[in-house]
């Protein structure tokens, strides 16, 4: 009796099957030993991850075109999820005259940043200018399309000003019929308040649960 090995190749394994040659009677008679081998189990597909492909979207405070604004007001942006980039340089405030005002920038809130002037009390009557710049991202790298920009005015009345000071939790996405810092700025011609989009409410009617203390 004579034994031959022959190599089997499945998928990545190699496997050696044993061929006896039996002599029987002067004739050959060919008796092959099969190995049985499991099934390969195939991988299965991963289905590729869905990334993020929206810009953050940003609510401004004060409201663009908002008059009667707090002198002492801390610009404020919501944003509607986390972001960064955010700083003194690409969070900005102008004044009439187009010059910057010296302010410094802070995370207030979840997704919400706050510009302190550093004069505090902003000149009464003036209308300033914030803007947000493009290069501030989410963590999935998607950048705000554009410069975000708003105008806002202050009251002329010593002590007066109204507004939401409120700081919201989490994301904010803006209510139904509510601006964002995405709308146009009014043209010429259009008066400071147009495209506002509701009545602010000074402090003092806010439910118990909103109000808080005038930063």
């Amino acid at each position: 009796m004579s034994q031959h090995y022959v190599k089997v190749a499945i998928g990545m394994t190699v496997i050696t099957v044993a061929v006896v040659y039996l002599l029987l009677s002067g004739t050959t008679a060919d008796t092959m030993y099969f190995l049985t081998v499991p099934k390969v189990q195939q991988r299965a597909a991963v289905e590729p991850a869905v990334v993020e492909s929206a810009p953050p979207s940003a609510t401004p405070y004060p409201w663009t075109g908002a008059i009667d604004v707090y002198e002492d007001v801390v610009v404020k942006v919501a944003f509607s999820e986390p972001v960064t980039g955010v700083d003194a340089t690409t969070l900005t405030l102008t004044d009439a005259q187009g010059a910057a005002v010296p302010a410094s920038v802070a995370q207030i809130g979840d997704y919400t940043w706050g510009l302190f002037p550093h004069q505090v009390f902003l000149t009464r009557g003036e209308t300033y200018t914030a803007r947000v710049a493009a290069s501030v991202c989410d963590f999935a790298k998607n950048c705000l399309a554009q410069d975000l920009t708003w105008r806002f005015t202050i009251t002329d009345t010593p002590g007066g000003g109204k507004g939401d000071t409120s700081i919201p939790l989490g994301g904010s996405r803006p209510a139904a019929g509510e601006m964002q810092a995405t709308v146009r700025l009014p043209g010429p011609g259009e008066p400071s308040g147009a495209g506002q989009p509701q009545a602010l409410k000074p402090d003092a009617v806010l439910p118990p649960a909103t109000q808080t203390a005038r930063p």
